[in-house]
């Protein structure tokens, strides 16, 4: 709906729940489409999570994370049960209520506070509706997390937690002030503070870097960018470089050549494991009902192989799971091969999806192996398998970019970012280079598009 322009003036933003994926996600989506805000709408604490301390962490570490990616605010579903979890409508049985109602033994009614409450109320007591999130760095899982506001009154207001299962130690700077505090394992803290800020922060210290952007109407988009956000995009292998890109909704990368699949006559398939009921061969059978598929849950290292029959020219790989929607690869790595025997460096890496298609730039080789980085409990599987090859001059739509906007940073890391904003009310076209490939990219409006450049 963001990418239909029809649609795009009617929706607000995007609904989120805690039940599946990376709470990062949020970020990633934000940055595609900058303008449209993110909603936690709902996340239940319950029984599967343990005891009242697993409980808080879940919770606290729910309005930390979504927070930090962009979520306006947290909702812990459901706000009051009974003492057996009810009532309920047939749905969750192990659910926990923000609070507990329940009469004593004299028929009386009362509330009891529960995990949730508490985690819930290191935030809601102290960030105030309007608040603005404060870029802040954050030690990650198992360590001291954190979020910090800027309220309406310009207060500040900063939520840690302590993830990990020891004692920590540590510095909370504000521009050249500083305190130190410690926390147990498993115990949050919020402070507040007023006053104006002084002396400058390192942007290393933060860790991303903030690229704002400006709207018709006078508003800004800002565009946040970590090194950790890389594996959410598209990475190509050109010489010495990784050339990374991401694709909003609506946005496509197209190479400069129309494109022809292979024929599959002489080719064979192998993998590093496959269900009995699933061979390899399935995957390039040409029957998207039939499939292959590791047999478990997918493991760092798993691997399917394609022998051409001979040497080849290609620029395109095509993974298609649409039979099985979630078993899609869930970070990949290409590599090529003369022999089967040597593969050098991956060419290409990223993310998957039900429909994962790699693009690169035209390189040769008889044997092509993709290797799964990433876990999940889901079987890995490909329905079907297609690579293709340029195939002579592409019709291309003419280049038009009014209306974008283009920044440079660099990160902390030396990696090197290009942000396209769209600010244009139509869709733009212009030009990506990856080394002498020239590809054709369509960014709609309102979509931002992020490159970046490292070191391989």
């Amino acid at each position: 709906m963001y990418a239909d322009p029809a649609a795009s003036g009617f929706v607000a933003g995007t609904a989120w729940h805690c039940y599946g994926g990376a709470v990062g996600t949020q970020a990633v989506s934000h940055n595609n489409y900058p303008n449209k805000a993110a909603f936690h709408t709902e996340c239940s604490g319950g029984e599967w999570e343990g005891d009242a301390e697993a409980g808080f962490a879940a919770a606290l570490g729910l309005v930390i994370n979504a927070t930090r990616d962009w979520a306006k605010g947290v909702i812990r579903w459901n706000i009051a049960l009974d003492q057996n979890n009810g009532p309920t409508n047939g749905g969750c049985l192990t659910c926990r209520g923000v609070v507990t109602v329940e009469p004593d033994t004299q028929g009386h009614w009362s509330y009891t506070k529960t995990a949730d409450y508490w985690a819930l109320g290191q935030a809601s007591k102290f960030v105030r509706p309007g608040a603005r999130r404060a870029a802040s760095n954050t030690l990650g899982a198992g360590n001291v997390e954190d979020v910090a506001f800027v309220n309406p009154d310009g207060s500040t207001a900063l939520v840690a937690f302590n993830s990990g299962t020891g004692r920590e130690t540590f510095r909370v700077r504000w521009g050249d002030r500083w305190f130190t505090y410690s926390l147990a394992g498993g115990a949050a803290a919020t402070f507040t503070w007023t006053g104006t800020q002084h002396g400058t922060v390192d942007p290393a210290a933060i860790g991303s870097v903030d690229i704002p952007f400006d709207n018709p109407d006078g508003s800004r988009a800002l565009i946040s960018y970590d090194s950790g956000m890389l594996a959410s995009q598209a990475q190509v292998r050109v010489g010495d470089q990784w050339l990374g890109y991401t694709l909003p909704t609506g946005a496509s990368l197209t190479p400069p050549t129309a494109e022809v699949t292979l024929p599959r006559e002489s080719w064979t398939a192998s993998a590093s494991a496959a269900s009995p009921n699933d061979p390899a061969g399935n995957a390039i059978d040409g029957d998207p009902a039939t499939r292959w598929s590791t047999g478990h849950g997918m493991l760092p290292g798993d691997w399917f192989q394609l022998d051409l029959g001979s040497q080849q020219t290609f620029n395109q790989l095509v993974l298609d799971t649409s039979g099985s929607s979630g078993d899609f690869v869930r970070q990949y790595q290409v590599y090529v091969s003369g022999d089967g025997t040597n593969w050098g460096q991956p060419i290409a890496t990223g993310p998957g999806s039900t429909v994962t298609k790699i693009l690169f730039p035209q390189v040769g080789g008889r044997y092509i192996r993709v290797v799964n980085e990433g876990s999940a409990g889901s079987w890995w599987s490909i329905h079907e398998l297609n690579v293709l090859a340029p195939d002579g001059a592409a019709s291309v739509a003419a280049r038009s970019d009014s209306g974008v906007q283009r920044k440079t940073a660099v990160l902390p890391d030396g990696t090197q970012l290009l942000v396209a904003y769209n600010s244009g009310h139509s869709v733009a076209t212009f030009d990506v280079s990856w080394g002498d490939t020239t590809n054709a990219y369509r960014l709609p409006a309102g979509a931002a598009a992020i490159f970046t450049t490292r070191r391989a």
